[in-house]
């Protein structure tokens, strides 16, 4: 699975961006850097709870996340959920930055044990 896509711009983002001079690809990357998987362990900054709330919104009404899923791909998931939420749970004694550094690790292995499954 690649990390890069196109998209095409509907003419009222396009033009919204033109007119509060924002530039598209970079207001888009900083609202998908916003996306967290929530938690009780995590304080987010209001960015970061606008963008993660309007994420599940749109899942809430558009998707059926788990539907599609094989059995084996559902454990996995639901595997790798329960670990986040470990990892969060007993990160408290860690600083920030390490805590950044153990979950960008522990990402990083779960999309590449994702794409190995799918």
């Amino acid at each position: 699975m690649s990390n890069l896509i196109t998209l095409r711009l509907p003419t009222q983002f396009h033009l919204a961006c033109i007119l509060h001079q924002i530039q598209p690809q970079q207001f888009l990357q900083d609202l998908i850097s916003h996306i967290i998987l929530p938690s009780d362990h995590i304080d987010p900054d209001k960015q970061t709870l606008l963008a993660t709330d309007y994420f599940l919104e749109y899942v809430a009404l558009n998707l059926s996340p788990q539907g599609s899923y094989s059995p084996e791909q559902q454990q996995f998931l639901l595997q790798k959920e329960t670990r986040y939420q470990r990892l969060l749970a007993h990160s408290g004694d860690c600083t920030a930055r390490e805590r950044e550094e153990v979950l960008k690790l522990f990402f990083e292995q779960w999309l590449h044990a994702w794409n190995k499954l799918t």
